[in-house]
């Protein structure tokens, strides 16, 4: 065998176990981190969708399919909930499938997470791929291990929602893009690729637009033809996994794109960022900031260092600007007034693989410019221990921080006291109501009433459906009005008067009333990490309000 197939078997090989590593990393952590507040809808969706498989099967031999396949059964089941559940299916068709094959095995959580934490290996591996290919081993090794130990991508990893499912065909896209300038068959990978995308999640819309950009800035002609296939072939592919979109296509995509861009109207969500509430979009410089101190900073200084590429060679300086465009389009997009920014980095989480590629670059600058100065036995020396520090440094910040990723903030803040003390959002999803969190709620006496802020008492209404909360607890929303006078603080309830008050740290959905709570009242369980609670419980009786 020459040296080149030997580089490439053992480039391939490592690729395998990047996968695998990766893979069980997320698999044996999957129950640590909470049940997310959208994950609750999605399950449900993808019940529902195991439901019409499973009858479309049973259909099929008897040649009965009709009433299967007819509309009012496909929207039944397609379309349901479609304001908590209102974004194309693929993500939730993969959960399905997981779920469907090990919750025996797993359980229904584990079963459910299984498909994004398969998705994200694949993307982890096809980094590692293509950067090695070029740069080297180690050079895919560290942007990949600079992906998977990214904090808030390390969470995200887990969830059974949109953001693990599109960053894998977002990323994948481009690296079958830049592929297709020499192949057809990439080409056409990069079309389905995109497809995939648009059956995920509405965002997908921008995946072609900095490819386009690309295509003109360095007037690639061959990139034209990939293009051309991607807009003839996506849609399709995006309409042929939705069959909510079987029937009537037109009106329910003008509908669909209505509801994803009137969000400020009928989904208005709060952020908190420093120190203060926005009720939609926060100021234009949330996400490049929130993207700053959310990355470790051995990250942050690779990808800096990455960006030199930009400047290098025309070859590397071509490759490295398609897979820099997505990073400034993205930012730029969250810029945009009445744009919906919410939930940490959730929005804009799509530029962390482009990122971890120029971490790989970035690796390999500073290998380039000490090995000149090395014998050939110390550049390898040098090299592994650079990649070893590289990886080590976010591997402690994932395990400082777990179960609790979603909470991240680097040290150029000061960690997650740092965010907390300059005004930051600690917490939003609801992840971090995780196994001690629901220990607390299922050793309240029986039949407790607990009241909840944020209110979606569906969430708890699932956890007690699928048997990780005790049924005699009855969460509820409860309207209150306070009062005060010489005996003190009076509550009254709209309604059935609870026992508890159980209260989320998302500072951006808190009025003057759950500040003061948060502020002066003692909880009788409290939950967080590094001294900054983010889950507490308190006894309505106690509570004091100043």
């Amino acid at each position: 065998m020459n040296t080149s197939a030997s580089n490439s078997t053992l480039r391939v090989i490592i690729g395998m176990l990047v996968c695998m590593f990766s893979f069980l990393a997320l698999v044996l952590t999957a129950d640590d981190i909470g049940w997310t507040f959208d994950e609750v809808f999605y399950f449900l969706s993808s019940e529902l969708i195991i439901e019409w498989f499973t009858a479309l099967l049973n259909a099929l031999p008897q040649d009965s399919a009709d009433h299967v396949l007819s509309q009012n059964v496909i929207d039944t089941y397609w379309l349901w909930d479609i304001e908590h559940n209102c974004h194309p299916p693929l993500y939730k068709i993969f959960s399905a499938a997981t779920l469907f094959v090990f919750r025996d095995l797993l359980g229904n959580f584990c079963a459910y997470r299984l498909a994004p934490m398969l998705l994200a290996s694949i993307l982890i591996t096809g980094l590692y791929m293509f950067l090695s290919r070029r740069y080297g081993i180690l050079s895919g090794i560290c942007a990949g291990a600079c992906l998977l130990l990214l904090p808030r991508f390390f969470g995200h990893a887990h969830f059974g929602v949109t953001e693990t499912p599109l960053m894998t065909f977002w990323f994948l896209s481009y690296i079958a893009f830049w592929n297709g300038r020499q192949s057809l068959s990439w080409s056409f990978l990069c079309a389905v690729f995109m497809g995939c995308a648009l059956a995920i999640k509405f965002t997908a819309i921008l995946v072609p637009i900095p490819l386009i950009v690309w295509a003109l800035l360095f007037r690639d002609k061959p990139a034209i033809r990939t293009l051309g296939l991607g807009l003839v072939i996506a849609p399709l592919v995006a309409w042929m996994f939705n069959p909510g979109w079987w029937y009537d296509p037109v009106p329910k995509i003008i509908g669909f794109i209505q509801a994803s861009l009137s969000r400020e109207t009928t989904v208005p969500i709060a952020t908190y960022f420093w120190g203060k509430t926005y009720s939609f979009s926060p100021p234009w410089h949330y996400a490049p900031v929130m993207a700053a101190l959310t990355t470790p900073v051995t990250t942050l200084f690779l990808f800096i260092a990455g960006l030199y590429t930009l400047f290098s060679r025309r070859h590397d300086r071509v490759r490295a600007t398609l897979f820099f465009l997505p990073i400034p389009f993205m930012l730029l997009i969250t810029m945009l007034p009445g744009t919906p920014i919410h939930d940490g980095v959730r929005q804009f989480i799509y530029i962390f693989p482009f990122m971890a590629y120029f971490c790989g670059l970035g690796f390999h600058q500073c290998c380039t410019a000490v090995n000149r100065y090395l014998s050939s036995r110390g550049r390898g020396f040098f090299n592994t221990c650079l990649c070893l520090l590289c990886i080590l440094y976010p591997l402690t910040q994932v395990l400082k921080i777990h179960p609790y990723e979603l909470s991240y903030y680097n040290k150029i803040i000061g960690g997650i006291q740092g965010a907390y003390r300059r005004g930051m959002e600690v917490t939003y999803w609801f992840d971090a109501i995780n196994k001690p969190a629901i220990n607390a709620l299922n050793s309240l006496p029986p039949d407790a009433v607990i009241s909840i802020w944020p209110m979606p008492r569906n969430y708890f209404e699932f956890l007690q459906e699928k048997g990780s909360l005790r049924k005699d607890l009855r969460f509820v929303a409860t309207d209150i009005a306070v009062t005060g006078g010489k005996k003190g603080v009076h509550f009254s309830f709209n309604g059935i008067q609870p026992h508890y008050l159980l209260l989320l740290s998302r500072f951006g959905s808190f009025n003057r009333f759950y500040w003061s709570v948060y502020r002066h009242s003692i909880p009788v369980y409290s939950q967080g990490i590094n001294g900054i609670p983010l889950v507490m419980l308190y006894r309505w009786k106690d509570i004091k309000i100043y």
